[in-house]
């Protein structure tokens, strides 16, 4: 992870809860008691516009290292931070290029 994004994007512990399905209304469920992880947050207000051409209003970056955990958030999964709720809506991994492993999850989550 890089030096930059360490120093100017706050770590935090955030409230993993993953997607598990649809309830009777049509409403996400999600994993409950969710995982605790660190995650490095920076909260922004930018509109997006995702593959499927819909736009959204992104809240929150976070980057996770991937060493913390052998699975980490993707779409539609929940996460709690200590001031707002969000969803993931685009998830990006990254890594060094010679060893082709995993070094980070950055995740944008819109306002649950």
């Amino acid at each position: 992870m890089s030096v930059s994004l360490k120093r100017h994007a706050r770590l935090e512990s955030v409230t993993w809860q993953a997607a598990n399905g649809i309830d009777g209304q049509g409403k996400p469920t999600f994993v409950t008691p969710g995982t605790v992880l660190q995650a490095h947050v920076e909260r922004n207000q930018e509109v997006v516009r995702l593959g499927t051409g819909e736009e959204v209003r992104i809240v929150a970056t976070l980057w996770f290292d991937a060493a913390q955990s052998t699975t980490l958030p993707t779409s539609d999964d929940k996460l709690v931070l200590s001031d707002m709720t969000g969803i993931v809506v685009m998830r990006d991994q990254s890594g060094p290029l010679q060893s082709g492993e995993v070094d980070h999850v950055e995740v944008m989550v819109k306002q649950a």
